[in-house]
């Protein structure tokens, strides 16, 4: 059975709390030591070499053009999968790619982050990551009554709520 990597593996290979990690994926480091950087980044790596993976961690800020700079530099190494960490991002290099004559999923494969009614119509529909929105939000109300009727045990608690990988047009069967 194949193990699923947590931010919680990372985080204790790295000798840091989850939301240490969470900073750096998110690119909140301006307070961040460079060794810490750099030990989540190899962290992360090792991980990811353990089941055959490969990482290549770059961080945007939201810049249009660094986004398109990443995304071609992905291709040209023949990167042939791309995760964005937005359907709004997938969407606008959907299109820059297939005005570069790239065809969508024959040549990369295209995932966005958290399954925006778009996804599904777009040419071709994108493949997402849903994320059980109702079931987070729940699960937030609940240890929140909780800590205010005092039921809380006070001990930090961990939740995964696990995402759905929503498989669309975006997406080339697993090349071997």
């Amino acid at each position: 059975m194949s193990h699923q990597v947590t931010i919680q593996d990372v985080a204790r290979q790295a000798g840091v709390s989850a939301s240490t990690v969470s900073n750096l994926l998110n690119g909140r480091t301006e307070r961040m030591r460079p060794e810490t950087f750099d030990r989540i980044k190899d962290a992360i790596e090792q991980e990811a070499l353990k089941h055959g993976y490969q990482i290549l961690l770059g961080n945007s800020e939201c810049d249009a053009e660094r986004e398109r700079r990443y995304a071609e530099e992905l291709w040209s190494h023949g990167v042939r999968g791309m995760i964005f960490g937005s359907s709004l991002l997938a969407f606008t290099h959907l299109a820059g790619l297939v005005e570069r004559g790239l065809h969508i999923p024959g040549d990369l494969s295209i995932v966005g982050i958290d399954d925006i009614v778009l996804a599904q119509v777009v040419d071709p529909p994108l493949t997402t990551v849903r994320q059980p929105l109702a079931e987070m939000a729940r699960a937030a109300v609940e240890n929140i009554i909780a800590r205010i009727e005092g039921k809380h045990s006070g001990q930090p608690q961990h939740l995964i709520v696990p995402p759905e990988l929503i498989v669309r047009g975006s997406t080339a069967s697993r090349r071997i």
